[in-house]
This record gives C-alpha cells, sequence and structure tokens, in this order.
C-alpha cells in the first residue's frame, strides 16, 4: 500500500505540480524572489536564505532553498540582484539562477521601480525516483530527463513610507515541450502601514496569483510591529489554508522569520502543515540612510 500511494504521489507530482511556481509566504521579506523591481529597494547591499518545507510528511512535496542578494548602484536609479533557488517537487528538479537589474525614479510622494531578470533554468525529472508495484517495470526505465531553459521576467514595484505594491509576470518566454512552462503565472500585491501608536505599527497586505487554466490564489496578511523589533502575524490564503508568520531583528543589521502553514482541505490526512524559515543580513553599506524599515 506504502508503494502504491507513493507511486500515486509522484504521477500527481507530475500532473498536478506541472502547474507549480514557487511560492513563499515570507515574500515581503525576500521581496527579491516575487519581483525584479525590488532590487535596490532597501539602498543597502541586502541578502537572504529561505528554506519552505510544503506539506511535511507528504511523498513528493515541494522543498525549497533560496539565496538571494541585491543593491543599489553608485549610478543613480541603477540596482542589480540575483537569486540562486533550488526547487523540487515529486520527480521534478528545478536549479535556477537569476540575474537581475532595476531602474528606480521618484513619482509622486514614492519612488517607482521597473526590473527585468534574465533565469536559467536546469531542469531534471528522476524518473528513477518512482517506487512501481512491478519491478523492473518498462514503463518506468530508471532514467533521467534533462533541459537547460532559458526565460526572462518583468516587474513594476512601487512604495512610500506608508504604501507598497507590485505587478510581476516572471515568466515571458513559452516552451512548449515543456509543461511547467505552459502556464503563465501573474502576480499583483499590494499593502500599506499604519501607525496605531509611538512603539506599534500594523502591516495589512494582499497577494494576488493567476495561472492560466487554475484557481486564482489570494494571500491576506496582517501583521503587528513593535518598535520595528518584533512582528506577529497571520494569514489567510485560498484553498483553505492559515498562516502564523514571526519575524524578529536581532540587531541593525540581521532579521529572521518564520512562518507556519496549517490547511484544511483532505491534505491535512497526509501533512504535518508547510513550514518556512527566513535568515535576512544587510550590510552596512548604504547609498543613503533614508531606507524603508518595513518593506
Amino acid at each position: 500500500m506504502k508503494h502504491k500511494l507513493t507511486l500515486l504521489l509522484l504521477f500527481l507530482s507530475v500532473n498536478l505540480f506541472a502547474q507549480h511556481t514557487v511560492f513563499q509566504s515570507q515574500y515581503l521579506f525576500d521581496g527579491l524572489m516575487l519581483n525584479p523591481a525590488y532590487a535596490g529597494s532597501k539602498e543597502a547591499l541586502n541578502v537572504t536564505c529561505l528554506y519552505r518545507n510544503q506539506w511535511v510528511g507528504l511523498a513528493g512535496s515541494p522543498k525549497t532553498m533560496s539565496l538571494s542578494g541585491h543593491v543599489a548602484l553608485k549610478s543613480k536609479g541603477s540596482n542589480v540582484g540575483f537569486v540562486l533557488l533550488n526547487d523540487k517537487y515529486g520527480i521534478d528538479n528545478h536549479t535556477k539562477i537569476n540575474v537581475i537589474y532595476s531602474y528606480r525614479f521618484k513619482l509622486w510622494k514614492g519612488e517607482l521601480s521597473l526590473g527585468l531578470q534574465g533565469t536559467v533554468d536546469f531542469y531534471r525529472a528522476n524518473f528513477d525516483k518512482i517506487i512501481t508495484t512491478q519491478n523492473n517495470d518498462p514503463n518506468f526505465l530508471p532514467v533521467a530527463e534533462k533541459q537547460v531553459i532559458p526565460d526572462a521576467g518583468f516587474g513594476i514595484y512601487y512604495f512610500t513610507k506608508k504604501i507598497f505594491a507590485g505587478i510581476v509576470i516572471p515568466k515571458l518566454l513559452d516552451y512548449k515541450n515543456n509543461s511547467s512552462y505552459k502556464y503563465k503565472p501573474l502576480s499583483a500585491y499590494l499593502g500599506t502601514l499604519i501607525n496605531l501608536s509611538d512603539e506599534v505599527k500594523l502591516k495589512p497586505s494582499f497577494l494576488l496569483k493567476y495561472i492560466s487554466k487554475s484557481p486564482v490564489v489570494l494571500d491576506l496578511n496582517t501583521t503587528f510591529y513593535w518598535k520595528d523589533i518584533l512582528g506577529i502575524g497571520v494569514g489567510y490564503r485560498t484553498g483553505e489554508t492559515l498562516l502564523a508568520i514571526m519575524d524578529a531583528k536581532l540587531n541593525e543589521q540581521f532579521r529572521v522569520g518564520y512562518c507556519y502553514e496549517f490547511g484544511f482541505s483532505n491534505l491535512k490526512k497526509y501533512s504535518a502543515g508547510t513550514h518556512e524559515i527566513m535568515l535576512n543580513y544587510i550590510f552596512q553599506y548604504k547609498i543613503n540612510t533614508k531606507s524603508s524599515r518595513y518593506f
């Protein structure tokens, strides 16, 4: 029975995860993963590590590790960044390298940034990971499919001291021979910062994610901050998922974050939820000192 369940889940990974795109609940802290236009918005050399283990206990469930960094250049308005990412789900393994450039300029009371990223995806399908009920099943040969897939993405990011908003098209190119690239995702998000007192602030936000031939995903979050030192928040994602989010500033440069997701769908019978851990470090290099503190 265990082998049959494993085989079933791996088949699901091929068919259902074909539309899988990397999703991070702590997108407000690792904004470069979501939007290339986020590069340079901190006006400092900013590096983030993140690990996400989705649907813990479920065979073939997605696991994502990423390292990202970005900085504003001395050339006025220019910013650069990078993302190194490994994403595993089912028999699929994606190792991606994103090289990012953005240009930022003042608009109204804030700043508008336009970002472009070039991506190389080293894709591997490990068919030898499939466990079958019949030994040496000729339909499942122990081979691996490999592809090197280039792509590009575009994003817009606007922010002031009180609001932030973005629109992202992460996949611009089309590869009909790879099912995961047939579906064109589009993301849009908006948030604001509300002063409840001198020490307490509220940051509500939402993220809308669309993938063709899939239900629209809406992510709602609200985080309370105390002196920019401790943030505690809750969220809801369509698809019957609740989120609990926490982040803490250990010093002026180092911040840690954690998110736990609990689902109420039938998947909860096989999964212990989703865990996401974030480490963020801001180096002591700045173009100027008015870097945003909350997003």
